[in-house]
């Protein structure tokens, strides 16, 4: 019966349900639609009274009354207290090369606890936002002339991109990061009072990540078949659920339920329920807007659809 009356629903939706366009934005139903497009702040910044903490293009500032002290961390490539001998000398070949700086570059991610404020520093190389090593700092708000301490390094390097990410997770009282190492990917955790680290194993040839909730991510990931496997894993434990395999190279959505994704092969695109299973095709000039029960699949700026979240139905359609 249910079975049966879902068409009908469908139909009905489809009449109820209004898509308009006003300049560049969309609307469904009244709602304003917002973009799936990542985007990424130039800056961040925390404060308690007149105490300030802020990460920008001039690197890692601290403000407190009318003092003001700026870094961007050159000392810590070569700090002994971080890099075995070995690790210093690679370090330096690489810093003699051009290719990389002493300087910090960009912020893998940051977060406040109490009156503490961490900071994920990130080192790339020249001409790229991927990181080549980074670092965790900590101001304290409590101190009467707050100082930026360098806590530790992070095992493995982060996914971060651009100048300003939110790569940073917060567990119990240890931050960390989903990252890759040279032969796995996982999770790994500082603990911000002692300095210790750890690292989780979770897998190998990490592909891509979405943070859902709390911990709990997304992932897609390269199998020695050269299939891809989706997932769901949360930080900090081993447990990780596979929840399908394709021979489809895959984009996660931003988005943590239902978990969506577009799987591309040659010139051919979908977008897929990962949850449900339901599956609908995608125009080749593509642009995805997310509702409140669905998302608008716009055809160039010529025609757009709003599909149902759960099987993917049409529910309203516009034209230009």
């Amino acid at each position: 019966m249910v079975d049966v009356l879902l068409p009908f629903l469908a139909s009905a939706l489809v009449g109820q349900t209004s898509i308009t366009k006003k300049g560049d934005a969309f609307f469904v139903g009244g709602e304003k639609l917002i973009s799936f497009k990542r985007s990424l702040p130039d800056g961040v910044g925390y404060n308690v009274g007149s105490k300030y903490a802020v990460w920008d293009r001039r690197g890692l500032t601290v403000r407190f009354g009318s003092k003001v002290v700026n870094s961007r961390f050159p000392d810590f490539p070569t700090h002994p207290k971080f890099f075995n001998r070995n690790e210093i000398r690679e370090n330096l070949k690489l810093l003699r090369s051009g290719l990389f700086t002493r300087n910090a570059s960009a912020l893998s991610g940051s977060t406040k606890i109490g009156n503490r404020v961490y900071f994920l520093v990130r080192w790339t190389q020249r001409g790229s936002s991927a990181a080549w090593i980074e670092a965790l700092v900590e101001v304290d708000f409590e101190a009467k002339k707050p100082e930026m301490r360098l806590i530790q390094r992070l095992i493995g390097t982060t996914v971060a991109e651009g100048q300003v990410d939110t790569e940073l997770f917060t567990q119990g009282n240890k931050l960390g990061a989903l990252v890759r190492t040279k032969s796995e990917w996982g999770y790994a955790s500082v603990n911000p009072k002692s300095g210790i680290t750890a690292f989780v194993p979770l897998g190998k040839n990490l592909v891509s990540y979405r943070r859902l909730f709390g911990t709990v991510v997304a992932f897609v990931e390269r199998t020695p078949q050269n299939t891809y496997v989706v997932g769901r894993t949360e930080l900090g434990n081993q447990f990780r659920r596979d929840l399908m395999e394709t021979t489809q190279s895959v984009y996660l959505l931003p988005q943590a339920s239902p978990l969506l994704a577009v799987l591309r092969e040659s010139k051919d695109r979908v977008i897929r329920n990962i949850d449900s299973g339901a599956e609908a095709p995608l125009p080749r000039e593509v642009t995805l807007y997310k509702g409140r029960d669905g998302l608008l699949v716009v055809d160039g700026g010529r025609s757009a659809k709003y599909l149902g979240f759960e099987r993917l139905n049409e529910l309203a359609s516009w034209k230009k």
